[in-house]
């Protein structure tokens, strides 16, 4: 009799858990969103012009504005950020941008001193710049 009822009860509290790991599945937003189109121009455009104040020369470069912008987390702050890179075979400049507030929030830029080899043109007896063995 005593093992009847826990088995029920354990049952219960699976069933319990189960429907509620549902109600939050269900009710959880992401944390991103696509981007219109006019925000994609926008956040390229400014970041056109930011990289141009600063000296850069966008034509030596391939731009790619990311497909998915950040949610803010609260509504308190209204920002929505895209991220716009430029790059090259030497260097990448990252661009964060706001789009509601029309402001570059952030640039960092990355430059590649050496090539690194593909794994196709790394000997065997070479043993990567990184990693395991390094």
């Amino acid at each position: 009799m005593v093992w009847k009822i826990v088995a029920i009860a354990v049952v219960g509290i699976f069933a319990v858990l189960i429907i509620m790991g549902l109600i939050k599945a269900h009710n959880i937003k992401s944390s991103f969103a696509a981007p219109t189109n006019a925000q994609i121009d926008l956040a390229k455009n400014l970041a056109i012009e930011k990289f141009e104040s600063i000296g850069g020369n966008p034509s030596a470069f391939q731009i790619r504005v990311e497909d998915r912008m950040r949610r803010p987390r609260d509504d308190i702050t209204n920002t929505t950020i895209l991220q716009v890179v430029f790059y090259n075979d030497t260097t990448t400049h990252l661009f964060l941008v706001d789009v509601n507030s029309g402001k570059v929030i952030m640039h960092s830029e990355t430059e590649m001193y050496e090539k690194l080899p593909s794994s196709g043109e790394m000997q065997h007896n070479e043993r990567p710049p990184f990693g395991p063995g390094a």
